[in-house]
């Protein structure tokens, strides 16, 4: 097991011993965060010059664990496994979007469909060493695929990488140049992706910015100090920022987590998340598919990978003349069996 991992694994555990006794904290923090506007947030990036509508053929992935397949290698949801689904496993299992086949594939790549080369673990800079890029792009060449979804970044400032991930930000072991070098490192890596996919044939291409951990209840009360978790959230916007005028300059579209994240939150006056009138509770960490998060305090659950996959459908949309359906609440409930 990889040092990465037993951090991981280690900072799962020390979510669930924070959620679990400081829930009065949690709520006063999320109080205090409660963003003036939902609907300003959620307004997706549109290039000014979009590209002309394709007929949908089928869709590649490249990221990390938010987009590699909770039912293959990583096993997600345990005792939950019918009902624990990822936005991809999703969007094949209801609308029957076209991933690629399912089977086992040879290294850089594990268990799960053709088409998503996403792999738990993942930062930008070990997709291009893996060369996931390279073979989405021969997907692209083959006719198999015209639409790429990239989804990374989350693992380039997670609290278990101490260098100069969460932790290191937080505690100002990084200087401005520093902060600056690991902006530019990271958008630089997502360009190489974004220019070797479009050189390998007409393809739409959907970018999904950095998610902010601080959004996390988990992180919230491990890093407790709002103005130094707000030093990293700015590196983090940073980045985001540079993957808008990235999209702007090539025609791509962007998807924001954070502002969906936001709005799932934040949904009614009482600040619960609500799936056609089920409680998603979002303090606690547990596998039971009524919960924002999974038991390993890092990944989301299936309802919330619902609206994920809404959000994601949303822009695929605005570069297909062949659309998708986007779930219903009803639709997402059942899918995660509630």
């Amino acid at each position: 097991m990889s040092r990465h991992v037993l951090k991981a694994v280690k900072f799962s555990a020390l979510f669930l011993l924070i959620s679990v006794s400081l829930v009065s904290i949690i709520t006063v923090i999320f109080t205090y965060n409660k963003p003036q506007s939902v609907i300003d947030l959620l307004q997706p990036l549109v290039p000014t010059d979009t590209p002309a509508p394709i007929t949908m053929k089928g869709v590649a992935v490249l990221g990390d664990s938010q987009a590699d397949e909770y039912r293959a290698d990583d096993n997600r949801g345990y005792n939950y496994p019918a009902t624990t689904l990822n936005w991809i496993e999703i969007l094949e299992k209801k609308r029957n979007v076209n991933f690629g086949p399912w089977s086992v594939w040879e290294e850089p790549r594990r268990t799960g469909y053709e088409y998503n080369w996403a792999r738990t673990g993942n930062t930008t800079a070990s997709m291009i060493q893996s060369e996931h890029h390279i073979g989405v792009a021969e997907q692209i060449k083959q006719g198999k695929v015209n639409v790429v979804v990239i989804f990374i970044g989350a693992n380039d400032f997670a609290p278990y990488i101490l260098d100069d991930g969460y932790h290191a930000i937080y505690n100002g072991e990084l200087s401005e140049p520093a902060k600056k070098s690991k902006v530019n490192r990271i958008i630089a890596d997502i360009k190489t992706a974004v220019y070797t996919i479009k050189d390998a044939g007409d393809v739409r291409v959907v970018l999904v910015k950095v998610p902010d951990w601080g959004q996390h209840v988990g992180v919230q009360v491990a890093f407790p100090f709002p103005d130094q978790r707000n030093d990293v959230s700015k590196v983090i916007r940073d980045v985001n920022a540079e993957m808008d005028k990235l999209a702007n300059d090539e025609g791509l579209v962007t998807v924001d987590p954070n502002a969906l994240y936001q709005s799932l939150v934040y949904k009614n006056e009482d600040n619960k998340m609500m799936v056609d009138g089920i409680t998603i509770e979002r303090l606690l960490l547990n596998n039971n598919p009524k919960n924002f998060y999974l038991e390993d305090g890092v990944h989301t659950g299936t309802a919330v990978n619902g609206f994920m996959a809404n959000a994601i459908v949303k822009q695929i949309n605005t570069m297909i003349d062949n659309d998708i359906q986007p779930l219903s609440e009803k639709e997402i409930r059942e899918t995660a069996g509630l």
